[in-house]
C-alpha cells in the first residue's frame, strides 16, 4: 500500500473506533436514566430519590420489609420491578394502580404470608410469588392481559 492509502485506512479505522466508543457511551448514558440497579446494597426501604423516568428497577437481595404506594406510585413508566430476596411480609397489590406500564413483577424469595386480591389494571404479564411463606395462595388474583402467573408454595 502507498503511504496515502495507509493513512486513509488508519484514519478510517480511527473514525470507526471513535464512533463505536462514542455511540456506546451515549447508549449507556441514555439507558442509565431508565435502568436503576439497587440490588445487594443493604436497603431497608425503597429510596425516595428515584427518577420518575425509571423503566427498570432492581432492588433484589436487600432487606426491604414494606412497600407502599408512595414508594413507587410516581414511577408511572415503570415496566420491570424486581424485589426478590427481600423481607416483604404483606403486600397490598393496589399500590401498583399508578404503574400502568408494569409488565414484570418479581416478589419471589420474600417472607410474604398475605397478599391482597384487589383487581389491578396494569399491563402485568409476569408475577413471580414463588418461595414465600404463604399458608394459602390467594384464591382470586385478577391480572388483565396476563400471559402467565408463577405462584408456588415451597416448604
Amino acid at each position: 500500500m502507498t503511504k496515502g492509502k495507509e493513512s486513509a485506512v488508519r484514519n478510517l479505522h480511527f473514525v470507526y473506533i471513535l464512533t463505536l466508543v462514542f455511540g456506546t457511551i451515549i447508549h449507556f448514558s441514555d439507558e442509565s436514566e431508565f435502568v436503576v440497579d439497587m440490588s445487594k446494597i443493604g436497603l431497608i426501604r425503597v429510596r425516595k430519590d428515584l427518577s420518575p423516568k425509571t423503566k427498570v428497577l432492581d432492588m433484589s437481595q436487600n432487606y426491604i420489609s414494606e412497600l407502599h404506594l408512595s414508594d413507587i406510585g410516581f414511577l408511572s413508566g415503570l415496566k420491570v420491578l424486581r424485589l426478590s430476596h427481600n423481607r416483604i411480609q404483606y403486600l397490598d397489590i393496589s399500590i401498583f394502580k399508578f404503574n400502568q406500564d408494569l409488565e414484570y413483577l418479581d416478589l419471589s424469595h420474600n417472607w410474604l404470608q398475605k397478599i391482597s386480591c384487589h383487581p389491578i389494571t396494569t399491563s402485568l404479564k409476569h408475577l413471580d410469588l414463588s418461595f414465600n411463606d404463604f399458608d394459602a395462595l390467594p384464591i382470586y388474583v385478577y391480572l388483565p392481559g396476563s400471559r402467565f402467573l408463577i405462584s408456588t408454595i415451597t416448604e
